[in-house]
This record gives structure tokens, sequence and C-alpha cells, in this order.
């Protein structure tokens, strides 16, 4: 029996990678979604001393649901755990991941609002709302086990056949995000942005550094010649978004790094032909496979030098592999033979 499971565990990125996705992203994103429904409503306790800007999130929704009202808690916090334990366990599956998609594009509209963009929900969310409608992601679900146990399996579409799809839609999801983010670069920095002095900026900076409440744009001083106004007309000193790495350790790489204009510029090369080149997915197992191993790494190098996790992008970046063609090559290794005769996987 224990060799049983084992073995359909192993087999699950291969015969369930959506369900598999479901469950690790729900939890994910529930679990980031009910923190941020805590912060709001602790730290906005009277939402009209703030200017909402008017994004196309919160123009969806009614006024009242970003009051944050001290009474209101107990109502979301409901809410949000039936969704994120309704949406892991695939139980009204599809009503739930909805739920829990619609309730982080509220809070993330908020927080947009405020003036502020989390990349890493934006995407999940999308996601979410994928996993919500495609075939294949119910697969490995209470749903499902009550489907089969009632009905007979021969009259119903069968999820486990029916995934592959879906993948392909999330891949394009992947890659337009990345495309586009390579497309911005270029847009707004043109063939500078190549020199490497972004990424330099970006690494050593370290505003969350700066007195509590004074987290703020810095314009420079408009009487600088405009040699000393680095890439900009104002002067640019500090902003928002940050480096939030506090080891020391890792700041001493950090500052490193900045110091080999070489190196900046071959990892700003990397990263545009990396954004752009995503398309190459579409072209096989390997390709894809290969382009989500540098996806998988990029994240990681990026979350050890600036200090985020970046978990939602590495879970589904993993979870979109093409295992079975992964699974084929390894199984050929002499070392790895012995372990699959033990737990009976002949083939995946």
């Amino acid at each position: 029996m224990v060799k049983n499971v084992v073995a359909s565990i192993i087999k699950l990125p291969v015969t369930q990678p959506l369900s598999l996705l479901r469950f690790f992203l729900s939890l994910l994103v529930g679990l980031y979604t009910y923190n941020s429904c805590l912060s709001y409503f602790f730290t906005f306790k009277n939402i009209k001393q703030y200017e909402l800007n008017a994004t196309w999130i919160i123009e969806l929704f009614p006024e009242r649901l970003f009051a944050f009202l001290p009474q209101d808690l107990v109502y979301w916090k409901a809410i949000l755990v039936l969704a994120i334990i309704g949406s892991a366990i695939g139980f009204l599956g599809r009503i739930s991941l909805l739920l829990l998609g619609t309730i982080t594009f509220i809070f993330y509209g908020f927080d947009e609002g405020l003036g502020s963009f989390d990349h890493q929900v934006s995407f999940s969310s999308q996601v979410i709302f994928i996993l919500a409608l495609i075939p294949g992601s119910m697969g490995v679900s209470i749903d499902q086990y009550f489907i089969n146990k009632w009905f007979k399996k021969d009259r119903f579409y069968s999820e486990a056949r029916t995934y592959k799809w879906g993948v392909t839609l999330l891949l394009l999801l992947l890659i337009l995000t990345y495309f586009t983010a390579g497309i911005s670069k270029l847009r707004y920095g043109g063939t500078n942005y190549l020199d490497g002095n972004t990424i330099g900026f970006y690494i050593q900076d370290h505003t969350f550094e700066y007195p509590q409440g004074k987290h703020k744009l810095i314009i420079g001083d408009p009487s600088l010649p405009k040699t000393s106004k680095w890439k900009d007309d104002y002067g640019l000193q500090a902003y928002t978004y940050s480096n939030i790495q506090k080891s020391l350790t890792v700041r001493k790489v950090q500052y490193w790094i900045v110091e080999q204009p070489w190196l900046l510029k071959g990892i700003t090369i990397f990263t545009i032909i990396f954004e752009l080149g995503g398309f190459i997915v579409f072209f096989g197992s390997k390709y894809r496979n290969w382009y989500l191993f540098f996806a998988f790494l990029f994240h990681t190098t990026i979350g050890f030098l600036m200090g985020f996790t970046f978990y939602q992008y590495r879970l589904i970046i993993l979870c979109l592999m093409d295992w079975k063609a992964i699974y084929a090559y390894v199984a050929h290794l002499k070392w790895v033979q012995p372990f699959l005769n033990k737990l009976n996987i002949k083939s995946i």
C-alpha cells in the first residue's frame, strides 16, 4: 500500500499537473490574501482619508467593499478560509477557486489603488481564475471522487485526460507576462537599458531602510546638469520599489555584482532575451523544459539578491514543466531503475 501511495505521488506531476498546481497555489495565494486582509483591516481603519486611484479593478466592485469596517473582518476571514480549503481539496472546487480569485483581485486592486503594484499576486490571481475554468484542474479532488463514485466513468468527460490545453493556456499566460515585461523595458528604456545601470540600481537600492513613514519618491535637484540626471529628467534618487534583502553576506555579493559592468550588461541582455524569447516553449518539450528551468533560476536569483520569495511563480513554473519527458529521461539512468522497480513503476 505504501509503495502504491509513493508511486502515485511520483506520477502526479505527469498525470495531474493542474490538480497539483491547484492544491499548492490555492494555499499559497490564500495565505497571502488572508494576511493582506488582516493587514488592511488593522492598517486602514478610516479608509476615507486615503484617496484611492480609480483603477479598473476598484471600479468593478462597490465602494463598500473597500471600507474595511471592524465588524466586517469576521465575515472576510470566514469566506476566505472556506474558499482556501474548498479550492485546495477540490470541494465545490470551481466555485471556491472563483471566489478565492475574486477576493484576491479585490485586495490586489485596493493595493494598486494606493499606488503599489504586486507582480506576484497579479499573475497568480489570473492563474487561479484559469484553473477555475479549464478541464483537468479537478482531476484529483473531492468533487471528482464523488463523480467517479456516483456515476459511471465512461458517461463523463474524464478530467485526467484533458489537462493538455489547460497547461498550454497557462504557459501562454506566463510567456505573455514575461514578453510584455521585456517590451516595456525596451519601450521606456530604449537600447540604453542594455548598459546594465538599471539592474545595478535595483540591486543596490535599499529604500526600506528609510525611517518609518518616509517611504517616498525623492525628486532630484532640478538645477543639476542633465548629465548628472540618471537616465531621466528628474534625477531619481529613490523610489518605493526596493531591495528588501537584509542579509549582510548577500549584500556583499550585491555590491560585488554592481562593481562589475560586464556582468551587469550580461545579466541585462540575458534578461531581455529570456523575456522576449518565451514562445520557444511551444517548439517542443526540450525547449519548454530548458526555458522553464531558466525561468525558475531567474526568480530564484532575484529572490536571493533582493529578498523576494517568488514562491508562487516558482510553483507555477515547476508544475508547467513537461515532467513526462523528464521522467522518460531519468528512467533510463541506471541508478534510478532499481528504485522504480521497487515501486513497480514501469512507465509513466
